[in-house]
């Protein structure tokens, strides 16, 4: 996992930031992709398996990937690039298949972030996994908003 052009700025669990949302890149753009949500577990698909599987959020140039890790319901990511250093999430995945998570970024200003998110897995018109993430950070800049992040091809 962060972002969305809007009002407030705020970084969610991949590290984008923007008034509605956050995973991806640090401070860019970008948005929701405007496809409609196919609940929680995608159809057909049973429980998801996050092992392996790589996000970034739609649009971002700046080479922010999330790489995500599952054992039994354990679920944790690592994420880096563009203007993310490093961050983690971790948390359960739900038998719905979705996460609870909670996350720390640090990006290449030195800021630190920390929050959770919950994710709710989607599909893509094309069938890649998507996450809608509503997530709540916390600190001197709290703030919460919803934000995207899609498996990379």
């Amino acid at each position: 996992m962060t972002g969305r052009a809007g009002a407030a700025e705020a970084n969610g669990p991949t590290g984008t930031e923007s008034g509605t949302g956050a995973v991806g890149a640090g401070r860019g753009d970008g948005g929701p992709t405007g496809s409609a949500s196919t609940g929680t577990t995608p159809p057909g698909a049973g429980p998801v398996d996050y092992e392996g599987r790589r996000f970034r959020q739609p649009g971002d140039d700046a080479g922010t990937v999330a790489v995500y890790h599952q054992q039994d319901d354990l679920v944790w990511g690592e994420v880096a690039g563009g203007r993310v250093r490093r961050g983690w999430t971790a948390g359960t995945r739900n038998p719905d298949g979705t996460l609870s998570m909670g996350y720390t970024i640090v990006f290449a200003t030195g800021e630190v972030v920390c929050g959770r998110s919950e994710n709710t897995p989607e599909l893509t018109g094309d069938g890649r996994l998507r996450l809608r993430e509503t997530w709540e950070r916390y600190g001197p800049h709290a703030a919460t908003g919803v934000s995207y992040i899609e498996e990379v091809a």
